[in-house]
């Protein structure tokens, strides 16, 4: 189940939210400060962080930095805002799997929005996963020994998460 952290500082907006996405099957915490929200992606990082831009104690924007600065790409950051005069600086730091909506949302925009980012961590975290390792290996088989050197055949083996290692072999000549 994808796990979503929404931050805002509108307590009656995150139980909406929470019970929005918990109704469509993602598990939600919520908190409605950065430093609930900080102390809630270090103990528990989530797939999704829904993240209003003007918080109470600080910038939804900073947050967002710091957590780019820890990882590229995750966790998804979906920006929820009103205020139309942000935009120039969300678009400089959005990221790859990064996204926004303005509030009002409408229910099946946001819902919409929430899946595409879940998937977009799902196939990150599947193509992360499923990264080949590559290792060339010389056998002897007459001799039944492992050899770096000589005319003894050459053994590619490639696995794949997803592989069974019997299945993972290939034999060239």
């Amino acid at each position: 189940m994808t796990s979503v952290l929404i931050v805002d500082d509108d307590e009656q907006l995150r139980r909406v939210v929470v019970r929005v996405l918990a109704t469509n099957e993602f598990e939600c915490r919520s908190v409605g400060t950065m430093t609930d929200a900080v102390a809630a992606v270090a103990s528990d990082a989530p797939d999704i962080v829904l993240l209003d831009v003007g918080l109470g104690d600080g910038s939804g924007l900073d947050i967002h930095q710091a957590l780019r600065d820890a990882h590229a790409r995750l966790p998804a950051v979906i920006f929820t805002t009103s205020r139309r005069d942000v935009f120039a600086t969300m678009l400089g730091q959005l990221g790859p799997f990064d996204d926004w909506i303005i509030k009002p949302w409408d229910k099946a925009e946001f819902i919409a929005r929430v899946r595409l980012a879940s998937k977009r961590v799902a196939a990150d975290r599947l193509a992360s996963a499923a990264a080949p390792i590559v290792t060339t290996v010389r056998l002897d088989v007459a001799n039944a020994a492992t050899t770096t050197a000589g005319e003894a055949p050459t053994v590619v083996v490639t696995t794949l998460a997803t592989e069974a290692p019997a299945d993972a072999v290939k034999k060239t000549a």
